[in-house]
């Protein structure tokens, strides 16, 4: 049962964590250098070598991090078709029954955008949750009677 007197745990286990992830997840980075256009190769080494050391807790990483996740949807959109398909869904007596389905498919630098957003997509969301948590304890600290 919770008692007012215990202490919450602060941010600090999913600060692990998300350090953690990220030094395990410094790869993906080298696969985005062939999917992105060249201007955006600097923001992939820099959070590259973030992610590597470990030092993903600065203002700079997490906005780089939020704009290079902006791109890659933005890519991955642009590289998505959505069409109407007729298919067959059953049939009554001899005559067929059809239904019109939404379909997606993708280039095949759509697929591999979204394979290198999935791998990047659960690091990057355990450190900007991190990032938030520093921020709400530290606003916490700055509402507490001293």
């Amino acid at each position: 049962m919770f008692h007012p007197n215990t202490p919450v745990p602060g941010p600090e286990i999913h600060i692990a964590t998300a350090i953690r992830e990220a030094r395990q997840s410094w790869r993906v980075f080298d696969d985005l250098l062939d999917l992105l256009p060249r201007h955006r190769h600097r923001m992939v080494h820099d959070c590259r070598a973030a992610f590597l050391e470990g030092d993903v807790f600065t203002k700079r990483l997490r906005q780089d991090l939020e704009s290079l996740l902006d791109d890659l949807a933005s890519n991955l959109e642009r590289e998505t078709e959505w069409r109407i398909a007729t298919v067959e869904v059953g049939a009554i007596g001899d005559e067929p029954l059809f239904d019109d389905r939404l379909v997606r498919s993708r280039t095949d630098r759509g697929l591999a955008l979204a394979k290198v957003l999935d791998r990047l997509s659960g690091p990057a969301e355990k450190i900007l949750h991190a990032h938030a948590l520093i921020d709400a304890q530290q606003v916490f600290d700055r509402l507490q009677p001293t």
